[in-house]
């Protein structure tokens, strides 16, 4: 009987071994996402870039500071100190053209007044403007441009805000405007003046954004204009200063389709220009570019900036592309929705290009994802920001957009219910035999039947014995007679 009940306990431990093994088991979720990594503005994209696709190495020598900026991608392809403190010279001529170019009117007929052009001191650059001498402002915008007449821009803010200060205030909102950081401006003109100063980054920020009107990029363009009367009578010709842009100078550069010089007090030449090559448009900033002389200390031998500009275009622009690299819509991650009732896509709502050497294709640049959420949980809302995808290549981050949700997920409470109804009813398919089985066996045992069957085996095997033990002596008595 002890035994009997030691044989049931062990079926009943088995059973409930087996019930177990049938219920779900937990799993833990593993984390699959990226890890956060440096910010895009230690990459090339965007004028912010503190690195640029080029490196971080000095690559022009004879210069103080160096900016090669694409505009269209926003990239920094090469830059070299670019938030240095300078004063702004001429580079104060480029806002003066963009503002005339947004508010004024090219065949606006201007006079000259005497109190104006006297604030010009006699041996800076002018185009000779006489008292009461009638020009049109297109006539005077050249003049500032081409031949860098400080007398035609202290003319032209006169006309456009009524006097210097109050154009000064306009040029700083300008600046404002073109997300410039550490500018200011004095005068139209830039010749020396207290508490005016600007930046080569703030510079390049300027011509971006002046660059859309179509206006300014004509006369920032131009490298000669002629001056005439009503009756057709040339009264001045200009030449533009820039070498980069003069066909008859060794230094010419067709690639250079616009640019302002500047000089300063210590005589280094500083140049802003527009290049094209290919589907590039770029900014190039030469700053404190010093010139070589001959031994009289007179006979300029090398020019500064300009050898340096040509040489900076063929680092940044020969072998290089603008390639794009996200396009609007585009999908990168499909990702499951806790609680959800479909998986939710990632995609980009904007297009983003960036600059890469030609040779290189897409395989060979990195993603990474930075999750902005450790889980995503419905419901989901199509267009809400979830995760950021970054494109590098040789560890230069090229660009870098927010990932938004291209579809609604909601909650489906019913579908939750359904689930775990379904888990439930799964798990009782198979819980019922097994206790239907083990209650079965427990009232076998309590109930005696497997003792007498048993007992009556036992006595079965007894009786098989004994008749084989019987007719073998039968047999044997046989034999012996």
């Amino acid at each position: 009987m002890q035994n009997m009940k030691k044989r049931g306990i062990v079926c009943v431990i088995l059973c409930l071994l087996l019930v177990i093994q049938l219920f779900p088991q937990a799993v833990l979720g593993e984390n699959t996402g990226e890890d956060a990594d440096m910010s895009v503005t230690n990459g090339s994209h965007t004028i912010e870039a503190q690195s640029s696709l080029l490196g971080s190495e000095q690559l022009i020598e004879n210069a103080e500071s160096v900016i090669l900026y694409d505009i269209a991608s926003d990239t920094m392809i090469y830059s070299w100190n670019p938030d240095q403190q300078i004063s702004p010279g001429s580079f104060a001529k480029i806002v003066t053209l963009w503002i005339a170019a947004e508010e004024g009117k090219l065949s606006d007929v201007v006079e000259i007044r005497n109190e104006v052009i006297a604030t010009i001191p006699k041996d800076a650059v002018s185009m000779d403007l006489q008292p009461s001498e009638i020009l049109t402002l297109e006539d005077l915008l050249y003049g500032m441009m081409v031949g860098s007449a400080n007398d035609a821009a202290a003319v032209i803010a006169d006309h456009l805000a009524g006097s210097q200060a109050a154009f000064a205030d306009k040029m700083n909102q300008y600046a404002q405007r073109a997300g410039c950081t550490n500018t200011n401006f004095a005068n139209s003109h830039g010749l020396k003046a207290e508490n005016q100063y600007t930046t080569p980054r703030d510079v390049t920020r300027i011509i971006a954004a002046a660059a859309q009107n179509e206006v300014f990029r004509q006369i920032f363009g131009a490298v000669y204009y002629r001056i005439e009367d009503e009756q057709g009578n040339t009264l001045r010709v200009l030449n533009s200063y820039n070498n980069l842009m003069n066909v008859e100078s060794v230094y010419y550069d067709s690639r250079v389709t616009g640019g302002r010089t500047s000089t300063s007090s210590d005589g280094k030449r500083s140049v802003a220009s527009l290049a094209k090559e290919g589907n590039l448009e770029v900014i190039s900033i030469i700053s404190g570019s010093a010139s070589q002389y001959e031994a009289d200390g007179y006979t300029e031998r090398t020019p500064g900036a300009y050898p340096e500009t040509k040489q900076l275009l063929d680092l940044g622009l020969s072998g290089y592309k603008r390639v794009q690299v996200i396009y609007e819509g585009q999908v990168f991650k499909q990702v499951p929705v806790v609680n959800g009732d479909s998986d939710v896509l990632l995609g980009s709502s904007i297009a983003v290009s960036t600059v890469l050497p030609q040779a290189v294709s897409d395989g060979q640049l990195t993603y990474r994802y930075l999750d902005v959420s450790d889980q995503v949980t419905a419901p989901i809302e199509k267009g809400q920001v979830l995760s950021k995808v970054q494109i590098w290549y040789q560890g230069v981050c090229l660009a870098e957009a927010q990932l938004r949700a291209m579809n609604s997920v909601p909650v489906m409470e019913s579908k939750i219910a359904l689930r775990q109804e379904k888990s439930w009813t799964n798990t009782l398919k198979y819980v019922f035999p097994v206790l239907a089985a083990l209650i079965l066996i427990v009232v076998i045992i309590r109930s005696g039947i497997p003792g007498a069957i048993f007992h009556r085996i036992r006595r079965k095997i007894r009786g098989v014995s004994a008749q084989k033990r019987s007719r073998r002596n039968r047999m044997n008595r046989r034999r012996s007679r």
